[in-house]
């Protein structure tokens, strides 16, 4: 299931001539239903260009932004966010 959601958004990255960044991974139960034995993987990924090998202070900034925005709306848990956060600190 990983390889495909991996598969899928490297597609969509190259589509707009950008690379994919995986920013959180993990299972997760949608819908929620005790009798949907079937198995779920949730990928949040960043499409980033793929021209330029370091992140300036203000791409990290507005990648920050973006992914509180998530959070806001509901669509990142707030620990996908602080690990999502982590990642994006992290890069050169």
């Amino acid at each position: 299931m990983r390889a495909d959601a991996e598969r899928r958004a490297r597609e969509f990255c190259g589509e707009q001539g950008k690379a994919v960044e995986i920013l959180s991974e993990g299972p997760f139960s949608w819908p929620p239903s005790a009798h949907d034995q079937r198995k779920w993987i949730k990928v949040n990924v960043y499409c980033i260009d793929k021209s330029r090998p370091h992140t300036t202070p203000e791409e990290k900034e507005a990648r920050i932004a973006n992914l509180k925005g998530l959070v806001d709306t509901g669509k990142l848990t707030q620990d996908e966010f602080d690990q999502a956060k982590a990642t994006v600190l992290a890069e050169p």
